[in-house]
């Protein structure tokens, strides 16, 4: 994660930057052993792509993401604090990801 916040905010893509920052310091959490992958973490990994694939279509000029970004960040944060949060639902679940960006 530490590459694509690096590449994105070098490109101009400072939304996919923040939220990669966040994501970042979640995961660095999850591996030195101090945050657990329990289920609210997970269904938020979970939502990580799809999130990010509407992020990099509305650089395409497309529309605007379903998923609610700054909800899905803020719960990257606590958790990456070891606050637990509610379940995330950051994502429309009836847009899947394009085989373009898998």
């Amino acid at each position: 994660w530490h590459t694509v916040k690096g590449s994105a905010r070098r490109a101009g893509a400072r939304r996919i930057g923040e939220f990669s920052h966040a994501l970042e310091d979640l995961f660095n959490r999850l591996i030195d052993g101090s945050v657990n992958a329990s289920d609210p973490v997970l269904v938020l990994i979970n939502r990580v792509p799809l999130a990010l694939q509407q992020m990099i279509e509305q650089l395409r000029g497309g529309v605007e993401p379903d998923a609610d970004l700054e909800e899905m960040m803020a719960h990257a944060e606590a958790f990456a604090r070891g606050e637990i949060a509610e379940p995330v639902f950051g994502c429309d679940r009836k847009r899947t990801l394009s085989p373009e960006i898998m």
